[in-house]
């Protein structure tokens, strides 16, 4: 404890006193909240603090560790065979008689003994940054625990959610390259609390961009604790011990504060904000909207608190462990130079970050009550609810249980589904834990200057790395099962990727008419005309589901046009003949009794009212024009309603078919003499404009059916034509 003026027994003290002083915090406020519920009659909710410490506080702790077991199996091997266990002479390293340099002589080993830790410095890094970009490639896996049901088919959800949660990864990991690096300059140790504030605004930024990229919250956690372990990173940089707790102290402040009251105020406001919103843009247009009840927006919200809880406290867990990583490797990190301190300080760095950790527990637990009271949250019921289902679970993966959240927003609907269990901070230690290593291995070869591709230990140390973590994982599931971690008595104790149930919804194929029609215009050439957009759809939605690839799915649309084109020849076979193109139709003759017609393509027949036949006697018509009987051949208009509106022309048709009547005379019997009987001139004249009147009504009708007749046989037989077609 070098560097420290007083014994460690005084700052172990102080340290003490910081935290009852956080933990008082909490306390004043909650006495504040209770005195304002009895002056307004509002009911507080009970503190909860033995269910709360042993209960849910307890699981984020239980999920570090068991997410961490891979990185320290892994730094405590590494450090104790190329690393000789901290010893610093030359030859005690595993691999220090092996240049780290293909340009070295051979006989390098007595004149580049300084350079022999470096490249040894340089390998541990080595090893270190492979095994956290493995632990971070298999974290996506638990974030993502979902796999394809054909890999050959174009639709791979899965796949390409686990490729950008990968470059999402990398993306992050130069973020905090680069943060960490500018934490090593001077400019950060003169302006240290500018820089932690300024960082802390920017990765708010940061997170909200990732948030709305990756949609999830449950995948943007490991992200948003690598964020806020960066900022503690930094912190070491420090000019100082007085100034690291400041910032610790200030950060812990600003955390609280928007936990307990900024962050429950803004969704509180954003959500009455947009339900206003909404019924005002519907009662504006008219239109009734249907908006979620508010008991389940206030869900929504609690949720998201918790969300925000589970990153502050497992974010706490994490720091004293980096803090003591950084002094097992301080001579590769190289810290007394880069923060300016004795390497034996960090040790009082980790004692600080892990003796304020069970009063920031105990502050945790008190704002459970605060923020339930003042806006009635029910955390204590959601958070039993979930202990329940995990307790009551089918499968060993809470991630692929049966769970019914939809009314739930969808970055929620993952996060609701594990439950806050110690299976969701185990997914976010491991992976977030692979980032970290990934940084600090980057870092040691940074300070080494080793370049790993001129190392002609680079294969072996690869190669080697590699089966040691494949063989690792592997050995790591046999001792769990062994102890029956996570094991279900009547259940699934197998962990497979598969379909989660909570996400399936969100991915599953919708098809559009407007995708839809582009698979048409895409496929147009395959299929031919006579495949309809909505025999595409059902194809595709079958292939889906069938998980067939596209070979299958074009073969399918193949054999529904072949059927297509037959169906249509088979319908053509009927229609041709001899007689193809006549039509029966039942038409009545006098608007009362229905009578049979006979047409032809080139001549039309029409049996006109003074033929006065009905179908019995239809076996006088020529036996030249029989009569077909073709009803399944339709028509797009009425043919009775037609043909009764050119009634003449049928008249004039039977007419010009039949010989001339014969010649008679008829004897008139108008003599007034012989009958002695004269009729008066009045009727007679009545009765010669009668007969004027019909004849002329008569020369009208006929004159208007010579104009209707041309129209007629022009209609009919472009009808006919085009039905035979």
């Amino acid at each position: 404890y070098m560097g420290f003026a007083f014994d460690k027994v005084v700052y172990y003290v102080f340290f003490v006193a910081v935290g009852v002083a956080i933990m008082s915090g909490g306390v004043f406020l909650l006495g504040l909240l209770r005195i304002y519920s009895s002056i307004r009659s509002v009911r507080a909710q009970p503190i909860r603090f033995v269910w709360y410490w042993r209960g849910f506080s307890i699981t984020p702790w239980q999920g570090f560790l068991i997410g961490c077991i891979p990185l320290m199996t892994m730094c405590f091997a590494v450090y104790n065979t190329i690393g000789a266990s901290g010893d610093a002479t030359p030859g005690a390293g595993l691999f220090d008689h092996v240049p780290g340099d293909m340009k070295v002589d051979p006989g390098w080993f007595n004149s580049q003994r300084d350079q022999i830790l470096k490249w040894r410095y340089g390998r541990e890094g080595a090893i270190l940054f492979l095994t956290g970009l493995f632990l971070t490639l298999s974290g996506v896996k638990l974030l993502v625990p979902r796999q394809d049901t054909d890999n050959n088919f174009v639709y791979r959800p899965a796949f390409w959610q686990r490729s950008h949660v990968q470059f999402v990864s990398i993306s992050v990991l130069f973020i905090m390259l680069t943060v960490v690096e500018f934490s090593f300059s001077k400019v950060f140790k003169q302006q240290t609390l500018v820089f932690v504030i300024a960082f802390k605004i920017a990765f708010s930024g940061v997170s909200n961009f990732l948030g709305k990229s990756l949609s999830e919250k449950l995948i943007l956690s490991p992200f948003e604790l690598c964020l806020q372990l960066t900022q503690f990173i930094t912190k070491i940089g420090a000019a100082g011990f007085v100034a690291f707790i400041t910032a610790v102290c200030v950060e812990l402040s600003v955390g609280s504060l928007k936990r307990f009251f900024i962050e429950p105020v803004k969704l509180t406001v954003g959500r009455i904000a947009k339900r206003k919103k909404a019924l005002k843009a519907a009662a504006k247009s008219g239109i009734q909207v249907e908006l979620v009840p508010m008991e389940l927006e206030r869900k929504q919200d609690m949720i998201q608190g918790l969300y925000t809880y589970s990153c502050d406290t497992i974010t706490d867990i994490f720091n004293p462990a980096i803090v003591y990583f950084m002094y097992t490797y301080r001579k590769e990190l190289n810290v007394a130079n880069i923060y300016g301190i004795r390497d034996t300080d960090l040790l009082m760095y980790a004692s600080f970050t892990f003796f304020i950790l069970p009063f920031k527990m105990c502050l945790d637990i008190f704002l459970h009550s605060i923020i339930d009271t003042a806006f009635t949250w029910m955390q204590f019921e959601y958070i039993s609810e979930c202990q329940q289902r995990f307790k009551e679970r089918r499968n060993m993966w809470m991630g692929l249980e049966e769970h019914n959240n939809d009314w739930l927003m969808v970055p929620l609907r993952s996060l609701d589904q594990m439950g806050f269990s110690n299976q969701f901070f185990f997914m976010v230690s491991f992976h977030t834990s692979g980032m970290l290593l990934t940084i600090l291995g980057s870092e040691m070869c940074f300070r080494a200057s080793y370049n790993m591709f001129a190392d002609p230990m680079a294969l072996p140390l690869v190669g080697g790395t590699m089966a040691a973590m494949i063989f690792g994982s592997k050995l790591l599931l046999k001792i769990a099962k062994l102890v029956k971690l996570w094991h279900v008595k009547d259940g699934s104790n197998e962990f497979k990727f598969q379909s989660a149930p909570a996400m399936e919804k969100k991915y599953r194929p919708v098809h559009t008419q407007g995708n839809i029609e582009e698979v048409q215009k895409a496929l147009l050439l395959i299929t031919g005309s006579l495949v309809s957009i909505s025999d595409i759809a059902e194809a595709l939605q079958r292939t889906v589901e069938e998980s067939r690839n596209e070979e299958k799915l074009r073969k399918a649309l193949e054999q529904k046009e072949t059927k297509l084109k037959a169906q249509k020849k088979q319908n053509m076979e009927q229609k041709d003949g001899a007689n193809v193109g006549k039509i029966e139709r039942i038409i009545p003759t006098d608007y009362s009794k229905p009578r049979k017609i006979d047409i032809q393509v080139d001549n039309i027949f029409l049996g006109g009212p003074e033929t006065a036949r009905s179908e019995e006697d239809t076996s006088a018509w020529p036996s030249e024009y029989p009569i077909l009987d073709t009803k399944e051949h339709d028509h797009n208009h009425d043919f009775p309603t037609f043909l009764e509106e050119y009634h003449d022309m049928s008249h004039d048709a039977a007419k010009s078919m039949r010989p001339p009547p014969t010649t008679r005379t008829v004897m008139s019997s108008t003599s007034s003499d012989s009958t002695g009987d004269v009729a008066p001139k009045e009727k007679q004249k009545a009765r010669k404009q009668k007969e004027e009147k019909s004849k002329k009504s008569r020369e009208e009708e006929k004159s208007k059916s010579k104009k209707d007749r041309k129209k007629a046989k022009s209609s009919l037989r472009t009808d006919i034509s085009s039905g035979s077609n």
